[in-house]
């Protein structure tokens, strides 16, 4: 989705060989960090160790720019481009950030690669017919209710 947006950055990382993934949809609506912390740091570990798998060494990934000070400090993200519109939210700001696994501090390595997930708890499960045609159904309201 952020090549939309960022063409020429993602293309750049293409023509020089990178395998890399893309980070989206990591939006939650609790306003405590207490209940939000544990569950992003959990989803982080997995899908860190997901891409490692799958041979991604790089992540990119386009946030919020008053979010992308916190990918920097917390991850080691570094600024790939400058604020543009992404249309895919209704035309918010949005920076393309990406990040290096090598640039993540022996702490986070630790953290994210410290513990191995079980190869088997890594395999892509595709939604079933009925998944897919409720969390459709779902993302269908949700965006009639943010056009409005």
């Amino acid at each position: 989705p952020m090549e939309s947006i960022f063409p020429d950055e993602i293309r750049d990382l293409r023509e020089q060989g990178v395998a890399f993934g893309e980070l989206s949809c990591m939006a939650d609506r609790r306003a405590e960090l207490t209940r939000f912390l544990p569950l992003f740091l959990r989803v982080c570990r997995y899908l860190c160790q997901f891409a490692r798998s799958k041979g991604c060494e790089r992540l990119v990934i386009a946030v919020h720019p008053k979010h992308g000070r916190f990918y920097e400090r917390f991850f080691g993200f570094r600024k790939l481009a400058e604020t543009r519109a992404y249309q895919s939210v209704l035309n918010k700001p949005a920076t393309a950030y990406w990040l290096d696994f090598a640039w993540l501090s022996a702490d986070h390595q630790e953290q994210f690669f410290g513990q191995e997930i079980p190869s088997n708890e890594l395999q892509p499960r595709p939604m079933s017919a009925e998944e897919a045609e409720h969390f459709g159904a779902l993302a269908a309201s949700v965006n009639e209710i943010a056009v409005l």
